[in-house]
């Protein structure tokens, strides 16, 4: 059998999705379904809607976030497990812009997360998004390859005059205003749009549809580093994406030689059993174990007056006699209230979203908008049994 040291990865798969929110019970969970279907390996998400930067760990995903102190905005990256372990940093800018470094063979790669303000937005909202974005990319060392994905509100043409930059690809014929400066900042810093660059049908081009179903724009975009061009092999827009939002998933086709990393820790936070403290008896027992555990700490020599000291000593008081008495809880396994008729109705909905695309009938629209709101009914109604049988 060859050495596992010696397996090289060859190519990763990414992309780009608006999500619209992540602020909603059941659709981190439906995102993740859609990532698993599409065989992504890590895409960056914007409107995430959550507050704060971090990590959540999720089954064999990892979201990171970066958002703002409310439920708007927001952007993230979401990491399966296998190539995890080659996320070598992870920078939360604000609710607009983040990025990440993976760990390579050769080079590393930094995938920079971008969401721009809309086509209707003051130019000074614009000018700050773009200043931040610029300030971001030129810190990167220029000898790590750097992708550049999200939505961007930007329209790109046809136009002769942008090209290399651009390919003859696009979907629209002319560029808008934020067309116009993301090809701007894409030429000022050796890079291209990729997303203008592989020949497909209209349909795979899209990245976004009104409600309607008559207006259909290709503003989510994936550029890329032009020594990095021939590493790209293919973008395109995943029209079966889920319902839950009006975006498309842009999948992109990264042939790339990763490093290995063979032995990976994953750290669990272990917590301790504290509903066990209900009972009586150990309730008793817990307060007596910990009040002689104390006393025995403040007649102590080895405690001096320090604070810092005298903290530690009663912090891993409490945390012995926790583990004595208390132990720990089992790992929760996510939301239980998500099963096989949630899934059933997500794909009704889903397959009801694609007949509409197909056929935008005014049937049609019904038929989806009646899929859409038994789907968040049921969601609420799953919770809500739930929640009631766990306070039995």
């Amino acid at each position: 059998m060859p050495r596992m040291e010696n397996v090289e990865l060859k190519d990763f798969t990414t992309g780009t999705w608006n999500v619209r929110t992540l602020y909603k019970p059941g659709n981190l969970t439906t995102a993740i379904l859609e990532l698993e279907r599409y065989r992504l390996d890590i895409i960056a998400i914007q409107e995430v809607r959550w507050t704060g930067e971090g990590s959540l760990k999720t089954g064999n995903w990892t979201v990171f976030h970066s958002g703002g102190d409310e439920h708007q905005g927001g952007v993230g990256f979401i990491v399966n497990d296998k190539i995890l372990h080659r996320v070598k940093k992870f920078k939360a800018v604000n609710d607009r812009i983040c990025h990440m470094e993976l760990e390579c063979r050769w080079f590393n790669v930094i995938l920079i997360n971008g969401y721009a303000p809309t086509e209707d937005k003051e130019d000074e909202i614009k000018d700050i998004f773009y200043e931040n974005l610029e300030n971001e990319y030129d810190r990167i060392p220029t000898n790590k390859v750097k992708i550049l994905l999200g939505d961007f509100n930007a329209k790109i043409g046809q136009e002769v005059e942008y090209r290399p930059t651009i390919g003859k690809e696009s979907l629209h014929r002319t560029s808008n205003d934020n067309g116009t400066r993301l090809v701007n900042f894409a030429t000022t810093r050796n890079m291209i749009i990729s997303s203008t660059t592989f020949p497909h049908k209209d349909i795979h081009k899209e990245t976004w549809v009104s409600p309607s179903g008559q207006i259909k724009n290709q503003i989510d975009h994936v550029v890329v580093d032009r020594r990095f061009k021939r590493c790209v092999m293919d973008v395109r827009s995943m029209r079966g994406s889920s319902a839950m939002s009006d975006h498309f998933i842009v999948r992109a086709k990264i042939k790339l030689r990763l490093s290995v990393e063979w032995r990976k820790k994953n750290v669990f936070i272990k917590r301790f059993n504290i509903e066990d403290l209900k009972n009586q008896e150990i309730n008793i027992q817990y307060k007596n174990k910990l009040k002689e555990t104390l006393n025995l700490t403040e007649n102590s020599n080895n405690v001096d007056n320090n604070v810092d000291n005298l903290w530690n000593e009663i912090e891993n008081s409490i945390k012995t006699v926790a583990t004595e008495v208390l132990g720990f809880e089992e790992r929760r396994r996510g939301k239980k209230w998500f099963d096989e008729q949630c899934k059933k109705a997500n794909n009704e909905r889903d397959i009801a979203r694609i007949k509409m695309l197909k056929d935008p009938s005014e049937e049609n629209k019904r038929v989806l908008s009646a899929r859409q709101r038994e789907t968040k009914q049921l969601r609420m109604k799953l919770r809500m049994d739930l929640r009631q049988k766990q306070q039995l």
